[in-house]
């Protein structure tokens, strides 16, 4: 608790939980006499008075419904105070081959890994928990947790956050806090023990990102008894419910993490896909109606990308773009020929509107305007070298938009582009 509660450790917790966020109000206001909320807050955590709860909580459909659960921003502070130190106890119990909220691996490394498992063995079980942040029991967890730690006061700090949320009596973990990514990886380290067991008798192997499993092995009878076993294990050790728990060829693609894996390459499922397009529809949306500005969609565009770019995605990646963020803007729409050819579906929206029909007045330089990722993923574009605007040249401020409706972003399409966010 004094590793928890030191200054310094306070202090890289504040700067960690600000992160990305730091014009954000609270973070301002907390900002402004971080001194004093620093120091209360490590009084607190030694007196044992730390405030928990009080959850803001919003829906997303991505695309099935989730509830995310979003602490005050004093309470991140305190989670980050609080992992930062007990990170390396739950790593140590770890095993090798989970990939989340782990340094060093991740949603890459977990996928880079099913690849290669791919290309040794026949027969895949795919393992996937039913609602598994709502159901996980906190008489459990808390057991889990006290194996692990023996300082009373780290404990008791640690059962009121577990218990300061709950989706039905005494179960439950907020999506959206860093404690509960830790807590809910290290509870099922069982499940991990229980299935290097078995995959040790045969000579499998599997990979785990949270709750989302695969376990490979040269037999598929094999696998139809370690799923007989599971359907048994999980509910009398860990009380959960598997809700997927599917036997294939590795050959026709092990679906992982939003994506079919094959031995050489991952593509998008259709799910990620859709989800991708979705994305894309909305930033342009956005900044037709002058909701983002160029820099801010070009930023969301290069983030969304990017973790398609992974996966065996361009095509898709091309195709979803095209008919979004388009060039009509520079004065280079296609002809009806070319647009047939490449398949461009003409568009009312109304960017394409005011594009078409307005003068280009936004003053944003030619290395704001085009996209980088167009470079790594999406094709060479038709004007990434064209020369800085007119105002840009005359000394006007590069960052000025005059109007933000009439921007569209650069893409760096030139015809003719696919992305995983299942977690």
């Amino acid at each position: 608790m004094e590793r928890i509660a030191d200054p310094e450790n306070l202090r890289e917790a504040f700067l960690r939980a600000s992160r990305g966020k730091a014009g954000k109000a609270e973070v301002i206001e907390y900002r402004a006499s971080l001194q004093e909320n620093l120091d209360n807050l490590r009084r607190r955590i030694l007196d044992g008075s730390v405030p928990v709860g009080g959850y803001r909580q919003f829906v997303i459909h991505d695309p099935k419904e989730r509830v995310i659960t979003v602490a005050p921003f004093s309470q991140r502070v305190l989670h980050h105070a609080v992992m930062k130190p007990c990170e390396p106890y739950f790593e140590n119990r770890l095993v090798p081959w989970t990939y989340a909220c782990r340094k060093g691996k991740g949603r890459l490394a977990a996928l880079a890994m099913a690849e290669q498992h791919c290309r040794k063995y026949e027969w895949y079980l795919k393992l996937d928990i039913r609602k598994y942040f709502d159901s996980v029991p906190h008489a459990r967890l808390l057991e889990c947790l006290e194996s692990l730690f023996k300082d009373r006061a780290l404990l008791n700090l640690l059962h009121s956050i577990v218990s300061s949320y709950c989706t039905q009596p005494a179960r439950g973990l907020p999506i959206g806090n860093l404690t509960s990514q830790h807590f809910a990886n290290f509870y099922l380290n069982e499940l991990d023990r229980f299935l290097e067991r078995h995959s040790a008798l045969v000579k499998g192997a599997s990979v785990r990102y949270m709750d989302d499993a695969v376990l490979w092995a040269y037999s598929k009878e094999f696998l139809v008894n370690i799923r007989s076993a599971l359907r048994e294990f999980l509910p009398s050790h860990l009380s959960l419910e598997l809700k997927q728990e599917r036997i294939g060829r590795v050959a026709s693609g092990v679906p992982f993490l939003g994506c079919r894996v094959f031995a050489k390459y991952s593509e998008l499922n259709r799910r990620s896909r859709v989800r991708f397009a979705r994305k894309v529809a909305l930033i342009d949306r956005l900044l037709a109606v002058g909701r983002l500005t160029e820099s801010e969609a070009q930023e969301r565009g290069v983030a969304l990308s990017s973790h398609a770019a992974a996966t065996h995605s361009l095509a898709f990646r091309r195709s979803a773009l095209r008919s979004h963020f388009r060039v009509e803007a520079m004065g280079m729409a296609p002809t009806a020929a070319s647009a047939a050819a490449a398949g461009i579906t003409p568009q009312t929206t109304a960017l394409s509107r005011i594009a078409t029909t307005t003068p280009r007045t936004t003053a944003t330089p030619t290395t704001d305007s085009g996209l980088p990722a167009a470079q790594e993923g999406f094709g060479k574009s038709p004007f990434m070298n064209r020369p800085p605007s007119r105002s840009v040249e005359n000394g006007q401020n590069p960052n000025h938009t005059a109007a933000p409706a009439s921007s569209p972003m650069d893409f760096g399409i030139e015809s003719g582009g696919r992305s995983d966010f299942s977690k």
